[in-house]
């Protein structure tokens, strides 16, 4: 598994809310490259936890 999958397992698992605040937290400082598979996790989040 990629870390695309990972996160989106992890936000199912956490909750949406609470693992995207973790994520921004991770993020900062991490560099650009670096941060890419991450920020496209974030990216295909939902606005809401899954039902």
């Amino acid at each position: 598994m990629d870390i695309t999958t990972l996160s989106l397992i992890a936000a199912r698992v956490l909750g949406v809310d609470r693992f995207r605040s973790a994520l921004r937290s991770a993020l900062h400082g991490t560099p650009e490259v670096q941060s890419v598979p991450l920020r496209i996790a974030e990216g295909m989040l939902p606005d809401a936890d899954w039902g």
